[in-house]
């Protein structure tokens, strides 16, 4: 299974034109927050039938999306957050608290616009960067039974 994961968009939707055009037809795609209503230009233009799971964002004040999700995919508990309530800017205590009592393996998150792929106390932490802004970023999952891999792609660089 092949995910996209994205956060950050801030209303470039040239950027998610470009992402589609980059990165074809995914399995599903994940959107970490701050979103601006892009969701609903991501339900227009992504590949039919992909489905799109996304939170809302310390800026998306007038949404109506959860503040996280915990969901599985695959073989792996996900614990899906924008990382504003959970304070991702200061430290990772709050999304490590929340995936540990959610029994989550993985989390996805946004907020800091720093792309992140590491290991921090059994649980893998994933953050694909901003698609908005000066070297926008997102990350690319694929899962196979009980594995996991990830890449974290500059939008621009060439394949």
């Amino acid at each position: 299974m092949r995910v996209i994961v994205l956060s950050d968009t801030h209303g470039d939707t040239d950027a998610i034109d470009s992402l589609f055009a980059r990165c074809g037809r995914p399995d599903l795609i994940i959107h970490c927050g701050d979103m601006d209503r892009d969701c609903d230009y991501i339900e227009l233009t992504k590949p039919e039938g992909v489905p799109l799971l996304a939170v809302c964002g310390n800026n998306d004040w007038h949404s109506d999306r959860l503040d996280h999700i915990v969901t599985a995919i695959g073989e792996f508990r996900f614990y899906i957050t924008h990382g504003h309530q959970e304070r991702v800017k200061s430290d990772l205590r709050g999304v490590l608290y929340a995936a540990r009592t959610n029994n989550c393996q993985v989390v996805l998150h946004g907020h800091t616009h720093r792309p992140v792929d590491r290991l921090e106390e059994d649980i893998r932490i994933i953050n694909p960067g901003a698609l908005s802004g000066k070297d926008p970023t997102y990350a690319e999952m694929i899962l196979q039974k009980d594995s996991l891999s990830v890449q974290i792609v500059s939008l621009y660089e060439s394949k």
